[in-house]
C-alpha cells in the first residue's frame, strides 16, 4: 500500500501497490507525482481519499487524476471519498463517474458515506447505474451535515430499481429515514445478489418496519447480513412473532422439503440478534450453521438435516420410494457430521475449517432400515437360486428360438409357393421361324 502522509515515503514500489491512501492534502507537485503512480500501476485496485482539499481543490485534483481514462492500466475497482465540511459537488463527482463509465466490466466499490453530497450527486449515481456502471458496493449518507435528509424515498427506490441494481452486493445508507417499502420490494426480488444491507444507521427503526423487512427475505436470498432495528418490544408478544418468522426462514421444520428449502445464507439481522439467539435454541444453532465459512450451501443444508430432522421418530416417507443407489448416501448423511478443526497443524486444514467425521449415532440408521423395504440392498440370493434362475431364463430362450425357426420355415415355404405360382401363370413365348 502507498500511504501519503506527513512522512511521505514509498515503502512499496509504486507500480506494484494494490492500495493508495491520501492522509494529508498534497501540494500540486506531489499530487501530480501520485497521479503518475496511478497511471503507471498495473496492480492498483483501491484509492482512499481521507483528505483532498476544499471544493475548488477537489475538482482540480480529481480532474488531474481521472480525466485521462485511456492512459490507465491499473485494475482500479474501489474508491473512498473523504469526510469534509465542504460539499462534494456534482462536477467533482462527475469526473470519477465518467472514469467508471469507461470501465463497464468492472464491479465497483464506491464509498461516499463520509462525504457531504451536493445537489445532483445522488441522481448522477442513479443515472450511471441505469447505463453502463456496475456497482457492487455502494455506501451513502442519508443525512446531510445540517441534519437534513440527503436521500429521500424516491432516491432509494431509484437506486434499488436501476438497470444494474442486481449487481449490488453491499448497500449502506446511514441515517436513512423512509418507509422502507422500496427495500422490501428489493429484498423479494429473485435476480439480486445482495449480501449485506445496512439502512438503520442512527435512526431507530420501529418494530413494524423491522419485521416487514425480515418477512421480505426469501428462502433463496443471497443476503448474509442485514442491519435491522429492534424486532420486538417487551411484553406485547412481538418477540414470539419475530422468533417464529426467523425460525421459519432459516430452519423451517414443517417437513423434509421445507427444511431443505430454508435459507442457508443469512446469519446476522443486527440489533436483536443476540436476544433472539438466547431466547430460541433452534435459531442459535441454525444461524451458527449459516455463519460457517468455506462451507457450501449444500453442506449447511446437510448439517441442518442432522441437527433438526434426523432426531427421534422422524418422518421416513421421503425415503420409502427412494432409488436403492441413493441409500448409501442417506446412511452416510445420518452417520457423518461436519466437525470444526480446533487446532491448526502444518500441512493440514486451517483452524475453523469443517471436516466430515463419524458421530456414532445409529438410531437413525435403524429407523430407516426398519421402515424402508429394499431387498436389493439387504438380501443376497444363493448360488443355487442364481443357477435355477439361469436355467429358467435359458429354457425361455430355447422356446423362443424354436418358435423363430418354425416361423422361418413357414416363411420359406410360402416364398417357394409364390415363386411356383408366378411360373405357372406366365404365357408361352412364341418362337421365331428359322430362316433358310
Amino acid at each position: 500500500m502507498i500511504s501519503f502522509n506527513d512522512n511521505y515515503g514509498l515503502p512499496t514500489p509504486p507500480e506494484r501497490a494494490v492500495a493508495m491512501v491520501f492522509h494529508v492534502q498534497l501540494s500540486t507537485q506531489d499530487w501530480d507525482s501520485a497521479c503518475g503512480h496511478v497511471r503507471r500501476s498495473t496492480t492498483l485496485k483501491h484509492i482512499e481519499f481521507r483528505v483532498i482539499g476544499d471544493s475548488k481543490t477537489t475538482y482540480e485534483y480529481l480532474s488531474r487524476m481521472f480525466d485521462r481514462c485511456h492512459e490507465y492500466r491499473c485494475p482500479l475497482e474501489s474508491i473512498v471519498f473523504p469526510r469534509s465540511k465542504d460539499l462534494l459537488r456534482r462536477r467533482s463527482l462527475e469526473i470519477v463517474v465518467n472514469f467508471m463509465r469507461s470501465r463497464p466490466d468492472t464491479l465497483w466499490s464506491l464509498d461516499l458515506c463520509p462525504a457531504n453530497l451536493g445537489d445532483g450527486c445522488i441522481k448522477m449515481i442513479i443515472d450511471a447505474m441505469n447505463s453502463s456502471v456496475r456497482i457492487g458496493t455502494l455506501k451513502l449518507r442519508g443525512f446531510g451535515k445540517n441534519g437534513e435528509a440527503a436521500i429521500d424515498d424516491d432516491n432509494v427506490e431509484s437506486v434499488l430499481t436501476s438497470s444494474n441494481s442486481q449487481y449490488l452486493e453491499e448497500l449502506q445508507i446511514h441515517g436513512l429515514v423512509c418507509k422502507y417499502d422500496a427495500l422490501s420490494v428489493f429484498l423479494k426480488r429473485e435476480d439480486t445478489n445482495i449480501k449485506q444491507l445496512n439502512v438503520r444507521g442512527n435512526h431507530v427503526m420501529n418494530v413494524e418496519c423491522a419485521q416487514m423487512l425480515l418477512g421480505s427475505i426469501p428462502a433463496n436470498s443471497t443476503l448474509k447480513h442485514i442491519q435491522l432495528g429492534k424486532l420486538f418490544s417487551s411484553g406485547d408478544g412481538t418477540l414470539q412473532t419475530a422468533c417464529g418468522m426467523l425460525k421459519d426462514l432459516v430452519c423451517n421444520q414443517s417437513n423434509f422439503t421445507s427444511l431443505c428449502q430454508s435459507n442457508h445464507n443469512l446469519f446476522d439481522i443486527g440489533y436483536s440478534m443476540t436476544d433472539m439467539k438466547h431466547c430460541h435454541q433452534d435459531i442459535r444453532l441454525a444461524m451458527e450453521i449459516n455463519e460457517r465459512e468455506n462451507c457450501s450451501v449444500n453442506d449447511r443444508r446437510r448439517s441442518k438435516l442432522r441437527a433438526f430432522y434426523f432426531q427421534g421418530e422422524f418422518d421416513i416417507q421421503p425415503f420409502i420410494a427412494m432409488d436403492v443407489e441413493l441409500m448409501p448416501n442417506i446412511l452416510e448423511l445420518v452417520t457423518m457430521s461436519e466437525e470444526c478443526v480446533a487446532h491448526e497443524k502444518k500441512g493440514r486444514l486451517r483452524k475453523g475449517a469443517y471436516v466430515s467425521a463419524r458421530n456414532g449415532h445409529l438410531g437413525s440408521i435403524y429407523r430407516i432400515v426398519r421402515n424402508c423395504h429394499i431387498p436389493e440392498l439387504f438380501s443376497f440370493p444363493s448360488q443355487e437360486d442364481q443357477m435355477q434362475q439361469l436355467k429358467e431364463e435359458n429354457a425361455v430362450l430355447k422356446e423362443k428360438m424354436t418358435k423363430l425357426e418354425q416361423d422361418i420355415l413357414s416363411l420359406r415355404l410360402q416364398n417357394e409357393q409364390l415363386t411356383i405360382g408366378r411360373g405357372a401363370s406366365s404365357p408361352n413365348k412364341r418362337t421365331r421361324p428359322d430362316h433358310e
